[in-house]
C-alpha cells in the first residue's frame, strides 16, 4: 500500500512538472497566458484521478489484506466431542458347585482299656460275681465264706488267672462261696482296710461269715501268701476247700 502512493506522488508530480515546462517553452505545452483559472483546473482532474487511483489501491489492499489475514489464521481445532465411557458390565458370580455328600464312616465303639491302656480282662466264667457289700450281707446271712478276687487289667498274671475259674473243679467251689471280683486300680474306700496285707496283684482272700480275714489259708507263697497263679491251680484249689471247711 504504501508502495502505491509513492508511486502515483511521483506519477502526479511529474505531471505538474510537464505543463509547467510547457508553459515556460512556449512549445506545444499550455501558453503562458492561460490563466490561473484554467491551470486550476487541470490540476484537480488531475488530483481527481489520482484520488480515484489511492481509493481503488486502498480498498484492494485492504481485501488482499483480509485475504491473506484470513488465509494465514490458525485454523481452531475441533474440540473433540467427550467420550462417553460405557459403565462396565456386571460381573456374574460363578455358582459354586454343590460337592458331593461324603458318607460317613459309622462311629466305631470306643474300646474300653484299663488305667494303664491295656485292654480289660474278659472274664468269660459263669461265676456268679456280686458287688462287695452285697456278698457280705449274703455271708453273714448264710454263713457262706467269701472270697474276694483283686485284679487289674494291665496286669499279666491277672489275666493269666482269669480262665482258672472255668475248671470245673474251681466253679464247684465258687458255688459254695459268696464270691467278689474287684479292680485294684478302681480303689474303692473298703479295700483301703486290707492294705496290710499287700498292694500286689493279684490276690485272693478268704473271710468267715463275720468278715475276718482267714489268714490261715493262703498260696504258701513265703513273700506274697495271697498271691495265686494258674500255674499252681492245685493251690488255689487247696485254699478253696479250707475255706469251704473242706
Amino acid at each position: 500500500m504504501r508502495w502505491l502512493l509513492e508511486h502515483q506522488s511521483e506519477k502526479g508530480t511529474e505531471h505538474g512538472s510537464g505543463h509547467a515546462g510547457r508553459g515556460k517553452a512556449g512549445g506545444g505545452g499550455v501558453p503562458r497566458h492561460v490563466d490561473d483559472e484554467q491551470r486550476r483546473t487541470c490540476l484537480c482532474g488531475a488530483s481527481r484521478a489520482t484520488g480515484a487511483f489511492v481509493i481503488g489501491a486502498l480498498v484492494v489492499g485492504l481485501t488482499l489484506g483480509g485475504c491473506a489475514k484470513g488465509a494465514d489464521a490458525p485454523a481452531k481445532a475441533a474440540t473433540p466431542a467427550p467420550t462417553k465411557t460405557a459403565a462396565p458390565a456386571p460381573v456374574k458370580k460363578a455358582t459354586p458347585k454343590p460337592k458331593p455328600a461324603v458318607k460317613k464312616k459309622p462311629a466305631q465303639a470306643k474300646k474300653k482299656t484299663g488305667k494303664r491302656g491295656k485292654p480289660p480282662i474278659k472274664w468269660t466264667d459263669t461265676v456268679d460275681w456280686k458287688p462287695w457289700d452285697e456278698a457280705r450281707s449274703i455271708s453273714a446271712e448264710t454263713g457262706k465264706p467269701l472270697c474276694l478276687v483283686v485284679y487289674a487289667d494291665w496286669c499279666p498274671r491277672c489275666k493269666e488267672l482269669a480262665p482258672a475259674f472255668l475248671d470245673d473243679d474251681v466253679k464247684a467251689l465258687t458255688e459254695k462261696m459268696v464270691m467278689v471280683r474287684q479292680d485294684n486300680d478302681a480303689k474303692p474306700e473298703w479295700l483301703g482296710a486290707f492294705a496290710q496285707y499287700g498292694g500286689y496283684v493279684p490276690r485272693i482272700f478268704f473271710f468267715d461269715a463275720s468278715g475276718q480275714v482267714r489268714e490261715d489259708v493262703t498260696s504258701g507263697h513265703t513273700r506274697y501268701p495271697y498271691f495265686y497263679t494258674p500255674r499252681n491251680l492245685a493251690a488255689l484249689k487247696a485254699s478253696m476247700r479250707k475255706a469251704v471247711g473242706g
